[in-house]
């Protein structure tokens, strides 16, 4: 009896730490999917501006590059720099 017992709280056991982990498991997933919708809560509200800025920037050399290829169109292809 005394192993049928040794072989009853082993299962047992083993059973428990099988929950233990799977609730880990779902609490690490639960965890990624809060920060991922709070993102906007945990960044740096500068990292927003310099992101803009460079967008930005990036429009301008934009719309510069094409004024210059609209002046160069209108030169008749000529190429003044």
């Amino acid at each position: 009896m005394k192993k049928v017992e040794h072989i009853k709280q082993k299962r047992q056991a083993t059973y428990i730490m099988q929950r233990l982990r799977k609730g880990r498991e779902l609490e690490t997933e639960r965890d990624v999917k809060e920060v991922q919708r709070d993102l906007s809560l945990i960044r740096s509200p500068a990292v927003g501006l310099r992101e803009r800025k460079q967008e930005e920037t990036v429009t301008e050399d934009i719309q510069e590059s094409d004024q210059e290829m609209e002046g160069i169109i209108e030169d008749g292809g000529e190429v003044t720099l």
